[in-house]
């Protein structure tokens, strides 16, 4: 039997994994399939992998070798998943703040959960464990980690770990014995929790070395191991879940979009197989998986320096002020649009939790004052809010300037939950046309029998990967932040492409002679 490679996965397919010798780990790249937007992943010796799709109406899952979608038409979001050894499934939906639990059949048998902050009550929840005894759901925006029977109801939670209150819990895994992993995006540690309540160890904070994450996404632990996917250090780690000692980690980190099988790109889950394991990347709309045998990876990853273009899903605008965040290197960066192509006039900020240090940027707000512009970005990390006066040059001398930003203040939260904005997926041109993004990662100009429709999927000029955001400027042009290509795209009000940027160099159809045939 040949690897697979490529294939295409319709929301819902069986995928048998390759049988190879055993060694240590699963680390040997096996197969890549093409996968939608699955952020959340499971796997069982029977069922096979099952999947979310998170900006689908079904659950792909799968029963002896069968599909079995699981109907879900009333705008559910599924953000987690898992297997109990008994084959039981149990989903998390973060639209309805509910859990769904089916039977090894793929039924429902009953689900529980609303919104709010009770102990049967979610915020935001993010991801979901279970053992077949107990279920643990990931609650971030209320900042814990809540613990269930089997049933539903309420066996605990934990709001903080060994006396240090949890930032962003937003992944969670179970053992067989009841042993609970924590992974926390905004302190970039994982916790082992005994089943009796008792701290095992804590591992981790910011950082590239061996045991150090950059915002643990996804865990999945057996026989004594765990995986974690470490998200911005793009590669899985290893851990002796007894100890916490680090063991090993592979992945290579795809430097492009779309780079490599077997090279790792913002991977959000991992899951064990009978075989190996297998790593969702959302980011590049695909599976991976990977057997026992010997890790494909690079050298150590190092510390990415100076001005990056890996643009994170969010955008402030206010003018002829672009900001954009790095998340790899925790920068805002500063663009005059009002050029013939964007300036890079600046960058701030640095990873941290002090003053002026923004871990998950959720709000961009901007005043004009007296005193200078300010920007003021909320951060769900810790709830702070932090304010900066930007002392923009004269439009027709921009430059770098890399003390333009001054921190004016930050102002603690003012309540304990995690604030959470939805992204900026609509906006409206000058003359009241609406513009929106789709759940095909598709730029909708207009409604109806005259919109305009475009943004075929790709890494080309006018295609997208990934959109998350997008605006109209203050010369009616239509901005898409094209995050899964790591650049910004502009659009005219007919939907002719006019450039795309990152922080490095702009194209247009002037200076892109070979891509004039694609942007007519």
């Amino acid at each position: 039997m040949q690897p697979l490679r490529r294939a295409r996965l319709e929301r819902t397919v069986f995928l048998q994994l390759l049988l190879i010798t055993a060694t240590p780990l699963p680390a040997h790249y096996a197969w890549t399939a093409e996968a939608g937007h699955i952020r959340a992943i499971a796997a069982h010796d029977e069922h096979g992998i099952i999947m979310c799709d998170t900006k689908g109406l079904h659950i792909p899952s799968v029963h002896d070798h069968h599909t079995l979608p699981f109907g879900a038409n009333d705008g559910a979001q599924f953000v987690g998943i898992d297997i109990t050894p008994d084959g039981a499934i149990v989903l998390l939906d973060a639209a309805h703040h509910r859990v769904s639990v089916l039977g090894d059949d793929a039924t429902l048998s009953h689900a529980f959960g609303s919104k709010g902050d009770r102990l049967t009550q979610f915020n935001h929840p993010v991801d979901i464990a279970s053992n077949g005894d107990r279920i643990a759901v990931a609650d971030t925006g209320n900042r814990r980690v809540l613990l269930f029977d089997q049933s539903g109801a309420n066996m605990g939670l934990y709001s903080d770990v060994n006396g240090v209150p949890l930032g962003l819990p937003t992944s969670v895994a179970m053992s067989d014995d009841g042993t609970l992993f924590i992974g926390d995006e905004a302190t970039h540690k994982v916790h082992a929790i005994n089943a009796d309540g008792a701290h095992r160890w804590t591992i981790g904070g910011w950082g590239k070395a061996p045991g150090r994450f950059a915002e643990p996404a996804g865990l999945d632990e057996r026989d004594g191991i765990l995986l974690v996917a470490d998200r911005l250090n793009h590669r899985i780690q290893a851990i002796d879940a007894f100890t916490g000692k680090p063991i090993d980690w592979w992945g290579m980190h795809a430097l492009k979009p779309r780079e490599g099988e077997g090279r790792i790109h913002y991977p959000e889950d991992v899951a064990f197989t009978t075989q190996g394991c297998v790593v969702a990347e959302p980011f590049e709309q695909r599976i991976q998986g990977f057997t026992m045998g010997e890790p494909d990876r690079a050298l150590a990853p190092t510390q990415p320096t100076g001005s990056q273009s890996h643009f994170g899903p969010r955008l402030g605008l206010y003018g002829r002020t672009l900001v954009v965040f790095e998340p790899e290197i925790r920068l805002f960066h500063v663009f005059d649009i009002d050029r013939g192509t964007p300036v890079h006039v600046s960058s701030f900020g640095e990873p941290g939790d002090g003053p002026g240090c923004v871990q998950h940027p959720t709000d961009f707000v901007f005043e004009d004052t007296d005193a200078g512009l300010l920007l003021s970005i909320s951060d769900a990390a810790d709830g702070d809010t932090h304010t900066w006066r930007l002392d923009l040059l004269p439009p027709d001398r921009p430059r770098f300037d890399p003390d333009m930003a001054k921190l004016l203040r930050t102002t603690p939260a003012t309540t304990a939950t995690a604030d959470f904005h939805s992204f900026n997926r609509t906006s409206q041109l000058p003359d009241s046309r609406p513009v929106a993004l789709n759940e095909h990662d598709q730029l909708i100009i207009g409604e109806g029998a005259q919109a305009v429709q475009l943004g075929d999927k790709g890494t080309n000029h006018r295609e997208l990967w990934n959109p998350t955001e997008v605006a109209v400027d203050h010369n009616g042009r239509i901005l898409v932040l094209d995050h899964g290509n790591h650049r910004m795209q502009f659009f005219d009000n007919t939907g002719a492409w006019l450039m795309t940027f990152g922080t490095g160099r702009a194209y247009t159809p002037q200076n892109t002679p070979s891509m004039r045939e694609n942007t007519k």
